[in-house]
C-alpha cells in the first residue's frame, strides 16, 4: 500500500494497523491514527 492510500483510508476510518516485516523477517505491526483537528491546530 503507498502512502496516498494509507492517508485515504485513515481518513475513513480513524485508525489503520498496518504489517510490515523487518531484514530479520519478523513481524512489525504498526497504527497509524488520525490526528485530531485541534492538536493539529496546536502543532502549526
Amino acid at each position: 500500500m503507498d502512502a496516498e492510500t494509507c492517508l485515504k483510508k485513515i481518513k475513513l476510518v480513524d485508525v489503520l494497523n498496518v504489517a510490515t516485516v523487518d531484514e530479520n523477517v519478523a513481524p512489525q505491526i504498526h497504527r497509524l491514527r488520525k490526528m485530531s483537528e485541534s492538536l493539529s491546530a496546536e502543532l502549526h
